[in-house]
């Protein structure tokens, strides 16, 4: 068994429905790895049932609620001045299975040039791979499907996006890249930090032979769509502006038309709901032209941008 140090963090918000079976599944791994819950300031009895139940974990208690990514980085800063080797991000919504992280970091120890590792990304009932991580292997690693269908999986998969919600990431590529960008205070931190890792020269993996379990609920559509489309388009315009292969001015000239070439589409094609959603994504990319140029600034000329290490 490996003896590297790894560090399990979660960030909770709200969270009595799942921490419980959470914090268990990785205190029943077979590679020990400490814990550390970063607490949103939840309403609900998180941090009760956290102190009853696991008093060996280490809890952090935020007094607001900062975001996904900065609880993250809270806890990302506290394992590494213990000289954690590997931080594994766990989703308070999600579990693993007892030989997930031992097999992740088996990979890791191997590949010296992989910055994060996923495992296959299951429902919570272990029934049906989850729908985000289908999306996103289909769209980055098609020949992950035809694998598992004729029995030949490779030990590793290398992609260019997987959901943070079950993480390995070597400290020695925070270190170099970074933490979570606070700009994002849920939903696209690990689109943006996934794809610093990649222009740094690291590689993201999905491990085949590794599962864990994300139960992302029954959500309404229509209640949700609007707003996550739009952040959609959001994210993937900050990304842009913050490639470091180009100057600034030069993203912004690429973004534009790319996206008037978008919105004029939808306009031919009479897609006008498109085309709102598509405007308001520019519209709040305008506003925060300057905090995504000084968070690309950050992350090209300082060490480990977003933590204090």
């Amino acid at each position: 068994m490996s003896t590297v140090q790894v560090t399990t963090i979660v960030a909770t918000f709200n969270a009595e429905s799942w921490i419980l079976p959470c914090i268990q599944s990785v205190q029943e791994s077979s590679l020990k790895s400490a814990v550390i819950v970063v607490d949103n300031n939840s309403q609900d009895a998180t941090r009760k049932l956290l102190m009853e139940t696991f008093p060996s974990v280490e809890l952090i208690s935020n007094n607001s609620n900062v975001g996904f990514g900065r609880a993250n980085n809270i806890g990302i800063e506290q394992a590494i001045k213990k000289k954690a080797e590997y931080i594994f991000l766990l989703n308070q919504d999600a579990r693993i299975h007892f030989e997930m992280l031992g097999r992740l970091v088996q990979v890791a120890d191997q590949m010296k040039d992989v910055g994060i590792l996923s495992p296959i990304h299951l429902n919570y009932s272990g029934n049906a791979v989850d729908k985000a991580f289908q999306k996103y292997t289909q769209q980055y690693v098609p020949e992950f499907f035809s694998g598992a269908v004729c029995n030949q999986l490779k030990n590793m998969y290398l992609t260019q996006f997987v959901p943070a919600a079950l993480w390995l990431v070597r400290v020695a590529a925070l270190r170099d890249v970074g933490g979570f960008d606070p700009l994002f205070f849920m939903y696209g931190e690990d689109d943006d930090l996934a794809a610093r890792m990649i222009n740094r020269g690291w590689k993201i993996g999905i491990v085949p032979r590794s599962v864990g379990f994300h139960d992302h609920g029954e959500r309404n559509p229509k209640k949700v769509s609007e707003r996550r489309i739009v952040g959609s388009h959001l994210t993937r315009n900050i990304i842009q502006l913050k490639d470091p292969s180009r100057s600034f001015p030069r993203n912004w000239l690429r973004l534009s038309q790319n996206t008037f070439a978008k919105f004029a589409q939808h306009i031919i094609n009479r897609q006008i709901a498109q085309a709102r959603l598509l405007l308001m994504a520019w519209m709040r990319t305008i506003t925060l032209t300057p905090q995504i140029h000084n968070s690309r600034e950050r992350c090209i000329n300082e060490g480990a941008p977003y933590l204090n290490i």
